[in-house]
């Protein structure tokens, strides 16, 4: 913007001529005042005339003296030299500087608005004349333009914008029937104003249009007014003094519009004629008051004394107060006063089967409210619409209902006579309060309406969605035990925050469903699979709140998969077939040795190379050995994982099961001990509740045998000590502990014990998600719940081999590219392993997928079949 030092040296010379004098800038010809609108001052006669076509620009505050400049952040004056002016967006008009002088304005034919605070504070100004093009006079045009008596609203005028012409001196309206709305506080405080004329056509009347109209008698509501602002009439008490000899009870607007309710009744019966009804129809209270000369005063309803202005008791020479009793009231004058208070002396409100729409927030906050019957006509409850209502017990519902907005009903902590239309499709999450009492007659599952399924209130741990639920709300599974969840196919929406549960672990979505949207899944960090449809064809990416690594289960091809690309999510297809058994032979897969001090001598038994690469990473390693279970159970599923195979420790071993307890072997396993203590391995000890854990290790155990991997659990013992055993595989049958049977177990490898133990084992109930581990007295019962302990369990080889261990330097390097048997050299069998795997009859571990990656493109392919080939040939030993 450039600064305009002629400004104020132009608008001085106003004063000097007594004809129109353009008001100029330099290099445009005139000021303008829109894309094509300039404007002309006569400063003899006090007349700013604009002409032109189109709109007028919108303006910022200002008034003679100067303006407010948005990017300076402060107020400008004129004579600054640093003020300036521009085109378009200009803070101020072009006639500011004398807004003082303008005594009226002309509009010519031709422009279709006047600007936004175009003519605020002209405090001269008397009159206006509006063209018949104009359709719009916006936000603050003539705002405090004290002595403006003058205007004509032309035929065409579409729109009266908010405070338009608040504070001035208007003394009657003629709005023609072309005018649709007329905004907030439009005519606030106009307190010469005595009479409205609207006509059919206006919709809307903004909050507090008339508000402080002190003057104000006479004043007309078309019956084409579909919604009114709050406070529309507040202080016009002449007019409401007028409306109360016609019905003290019900204040109409017009014919079918109530605007307020003054009456005594705590059972308040709306008219049959009503057919709308205002905001605030019950948030007034009246008071009349009876005031004398002196401006002492007391009320007919309230008041035993008389006060002052200020409300103070007024004393005799004693200090007593003056009983108003005695006093005659027909030597006093009266008027009325409203006050802005929620009443709370009414208990119940029925309204009338005429009235169609309901306005929001309408008993919102309503102390002492008991009762609400709603007519037939009403097909939505709006927002709020009983927000905060602590007494109320009853609401009649009408038959026909379709939707509760947001809040209706929230915070209403007694209500508990509600029955629901089964015509309602949409209820927000948040509509009534999470425990509304209402809700406890609906047993497991509180479905209202049409298959809506407002809250889960069973206890079962494995659930699935019973038949017909369409619609599942928000909150719906808060603060519930279900860890897994499975949706009936006749669920086709799920609202924002539907599986907000701390608890969910596992949710298996329905085919039928077609969009997810945001935010559906909230609040369990151990969240770790979801099975999607294929279905559904719309994921929102941040459908579930949390950053969880969990697997996305679908079709590959599907919606689900590019969902769980687009996160780096796991995706696992939903059509794969079960992958071989892998299960662990405790005997052949796991050491030979106990976790005793007999076995590791009573100390830590790590040699200070394998301490000092503890060291180097920053890994506390205690004095003396305090067991070895995790490093026992750790270097199990590593090896069983490819990190590392048996034979890289002995040549001559096949498995772990084979190597024995020797000072190297100690060492590693020690080494690995110590790995419990890093920050990885506390990060993946998942902020689990005990049945997410006892699920999770279910789940994984039962799916061994199908292809998924053992894992090791950690749990509390009865010595108070912590533990790690490994589950490999999962059975049925019958066994006794703790005074009950068991049908199910996961099979478990301890490495206290040398062989299989049945009490090692962990005994389950799928149901409850009851647990019994005999050896170490850990026993949940999870309906009479039993002493809390300590479960997790982990599988996560990255986390368990945080700092990699030197095999080739500790036990010497192992044998060639391409021997995948392990046997240190190149025979037919490596090649028969390979083939194996590139027909899918059998897995290859880490170590033999690496080993088998000959052509090094990271793939197995026939080509590394036949580069093995050759390289057996080569090698010289073929079997």
């Amino acid at each position: 913007m450039k600064i305009r030092n002629t400004v104020i040296s132009l608008l001085l010379s106003f004063s000097l001529g007594c004809t129109p004098v353009p008001v100029r800038a330099a290099g445009m010809g005139g000021y303008r005042c829109g894309d094509n609108l300039t404007c002309s001052f006569d400063h003899n006669t006090g007349e700013l005339t604009i002409n032109g076509t189109g709109e007028m620009w919108d303006y910022g505050y200002y008034d003679s003296w100067g303006y407010w400049d948005e990017e300076y952040g402060g107020f400008v004056r004129y004579d600054d030299p640093g003020s300036f002016y521009s085109d378009k967006g200009c803070p101020a008009p072009p006639w500011a500087a004398c807004s003082d002088e303008i005594k009226t304005v002309i509009i010519d034919e031709g422009v279709t608005t006047v600007g936004k605070n175009a003519f605020a504070n002209c405090f001269e100004l008397t009159a206006v004349k509006l063209p018949d093009t104009m359709t719009e006079i916006r936000e603050a045009a003539f705002m405090s333009d004290f002595i403006l008596s003058e205007i004509n609203f032309p035929d065409g005028l579409v729109r009266i914008g908010g405070s338009a012409f608040s504070d001035t001196a208007l003394t009657e309206l003629k709005i023609p029937d072309s005018v649709r709305i007329i905004d907030s506080c439009a005519f606030y405080e106009c307190t010469s104003l005595r009479s409205v004329e609207l006509h059919e056509g206006i919709e809307v009347i903004g909050d507090y249009c008339f508000a402080g109209c002190s003057e104000l008698e006479e004043i007309n509501f078309p019956s084409t007014i579909t919604s009114v602002g709050e406070g529309l009439l507040q202080f016009a008490y002449l007019w409401l003094e007028k409306q109360l000899l016609i019905n003290s009870d019900f204040i109409m607007l017009n014919d079918d519009y109530l605007y307020r309710y003054f009456g005594k009744d705590e059972d308040v019966v709306i008219p049959d004629n009503v057919r709308k009804i205002s905001k605030d129809c019950f948030g007034e209270t009246l008071v009349r008051f009876y005031e004398d000369e002196n401006g002492y005063r007391f009320t007919d309803e309230t008041g035993k004394y008389l006060t002052d202005e200020y409300g103070l008791p007024v004393t005799d020479d004693y200090g007593n107060p003056i009983e108003a009793g005695d006093i005659d009231p027909t030597k006093f004058t009266y008027h009325y006063e409203t006050w802005a208070e929620k009443r709370s002396d009414i208990r119940s409100v029925t309204l009338p089967d005429s009235i169609t729409e309901l306005p929001a927030e309408l008993f919102q906050f309503h102390y002492g409210l008991e009762h609400v019957h709603i007519g037939s006509a009403v097909t939505e409850i709006p927002d709020y619409f009983c927000f905060s209502c602590p007494d109320l017990y009853s609401v009649d519902l009408p038959e026909g209902l379709l939707k509760i907005g947001e809040h209706a009903f929230a915070e209403c902590y007694e209500l508990t006579e509600l029955t629901i239309p089964d015509s309602l499709e949409e209820v927000d999450s948040s509509s009534f309060y999470p425990s509304a009492p209402f809700l406890e007659f609906f047993g497991d599952w509180a479905v209202i309406g049409n298959g809506v399924l407002m809250k889960y209130q069973g206890k079962g741990k494995v659930v699935t969605v019973p038949e017909g639920i369409r619609t599942i709300v928000g909150n719906a599974f808060y603060n519930t035990p279900v860890v897994s969840l499975t949706l009936s196919s006749t669920v086709r929406i799920l609202c924002e925050n539907a599986f907000d549960s701390s608890m969910l672990v596992d949710l298996t979505l329905n085919d039928g469903l077609e969009t997810i949207p945001r935010d559906v899944i909230s609040g369990s960090k151990p969240f770790r699979y979801l099975t999607i449809p294929e279905s559904v064809k719309n994921i929102d990416p941040l459908c579930c709140r949390n950053d969880n690594c969990f697997t996305v289960i679908g079709k590959k091809g599907s919606a689900a998969e590019g969902y769980a690309r687009s996160r780096n999510l796991p995706f696992q297809d939903v059509e794969q077939s079960d992958g071989p058994d892998m299960t662990i032979d405790p005997i052949k897969d796991c050491w030979s040795f106990k976790n005793t001090s007999n076995v590791f001598s009573g100390s830590n038994q790590i040699t200070e190379e394998d301490l000092a690469i503890l060291k180097d990473a920053g890994i506390r390693v205690d004095d003396a050995w305090s067991g070895a279970c995790f490093g026992m159970c750790m270097t199990i599923l590593l090896a069983y994982k490819g990190r590392f195979t048996a034979r890289q420790i002995d040549s001559t071993a096949s498995s772990i099961g084979e190597l024995t307890a020797d000072s190297k072997v100690q060492s590693m396993i020690n080494f690995y001990q110590c790995l419990q203590q890093t920050e990885e391995f506390r990060a993946s000890k998942r902020e689990m509740f005990f049945e997410q854990s006892v699920y999770s290790i279910i789940r994984n155990a039962e799916a061994i045998s199908k292809g998924a991997s053992p894992f090791m659990i950690c749990l509390d013992t009865n010595s108070g000590n912590r533990h790690a055993v490994i589950g490999y595989g999962a059975e049925e049958g019958s066994w006794i502990y703790n005074g009950r049977e068991w049908n199910h177990r996961v099979l478990v490898y301890d490495p206290n014990k040398v062989s299989f133990n049945d009490d090692c084992c962990m005994y389950y109930d799928p149901v409850t998600f009851s647990v019994s581990i005999p050896q170490y007295e850990f026993y949940w019962d999870a309906i009479r719940s039993g002493n809390w302990l300590y479960l997790r369990y982990f599988d996560d080889p990255d986390v368990l081999n945080s700092v990699e261990y030197p095999f080739e330097e500790r036990f010497g390097a192992p044998g060639p590219q391409g021997d995948l048997d392990g046997d240190g050299t190149l025979t037919a069998k490596d090649a028969e392993c390979l083939l194996d795997y590139l027909l899918c009859r059998t897995q290859l571990n880490g170590t033999q997928t690496k080993l088998a990656d000959l052509n090094g493109d990271s793939r197995l392919t026939a080509s590394d079949l036949t580069l093995l080939k050759q390289k057996i040939l080569s090698y010289g030993k073929v079997a």
